[in-house]
């Protein structure tokens, strides 16, 4: 209970979630009194009645497309979850194995791998879902969303008075088809150098045969002749360049 407006309202917070679809009903009995003694007189009482427990929105929401591969789902009810209804009620298809978090009307379920680029993935909370008042939701709810394609991430070296024994490192945000990045990558100038992998192909890393030259622009490329192992090709093509030092 909290009292404001100079001790002319107060307000009852509840320690627990109301109950889905009930009534409830608020009474000021009749000798209450205010600080100077004097009695209400007459008893004082109204009604609500909340909602059933239901989903209010998500990310990503139906339909979305062009979501990130990384990102973690976010879904919210007017009520608070019971955590151990979310294992059987959450179902995605294709299977993505991941962690739940909740924070009262509000839980979040992180992949424990990326997603899979420009694909249709379905969410459907089944009506196996609880609140921490035991009520179930009436009907599932489903969202259905589509990933992006294919693109650069992050990418190694961007400045200038770079290393002249720098690697070339660059970042995708799925496993590239590694047979493809001979035709989809460039430099210049011209430099030859070896290309090796890792973070699962996600990453490409061009080392250099010999050192750069000294205070120059090199300028690297990927095509859309590169493909990832799903073989969608890269969404964009993507350059950069940096500076050698002395």
């Amino acid at each position: 209970w909290y009292l404001s407006n100079f001790g002319t309202a107060v307000t009852f917070y509840p320690a627990t979630s109301f109950t889905s679809n009930t009534t409830y009903t608020i009474t000021v009995a009749a000798n209450a009194k205010d600080k100077f003694g004097n009695a209400l007189g007459v008893p004082y009482s109204y009604s609500f009645r909340n909602g059933e427990f239901k989903m209010e929105n998500s990310y990503p929401s139906n339909g979305q497309t062009n979501v990130s591969l990384t990102n973690n789902f976010s879904f919210y009810s007017n009520t608070s979850f019971l955590y151990s209804s979310l294992a059987t009620a959450f179902v995605i298809s294709p299977s993505v194995s991941g962690n739940f978090q909740i924070s009262g009307n509000y839980f979040s379920f992180q992949p424990s791998e990326p997603l899979k680029e420009k694909t249709s993935y379905t969410v459907t909370l089944n009506t196996s879902l609880s609140s921490t008042n035991g009520n179930k939701l009436k009907d599932p709810y489903v969202i259905t969303f589509t990933t992006e394609g294919l693109r650069v991430y992050q990418y190694y070296p961007y400045y200038s008075n770079a290393s002249r024994y720098s690697n070339i490192e660059v970042q995708f945000n799925s496993p590239l088809d590694t047979a493809t990045v001979k035709a989809g990558f460039s430099i210049s100038p011209t430099i030859t150098g070896k290309i090796y992998f890792s973070n699962k192909n996600r990453t490409m890393i061009f080392k250099p045969d010999s050192i750069m030259a000294a205070n120059t622009q090199y300028n690297y490329a990927f095509s859309t002749a590169l493909k990832s192992a799903l073989g969608n090709a890269l969404e964009n093509s993507y350059s950069y360049s940096f500076i050698t030092g002395d």
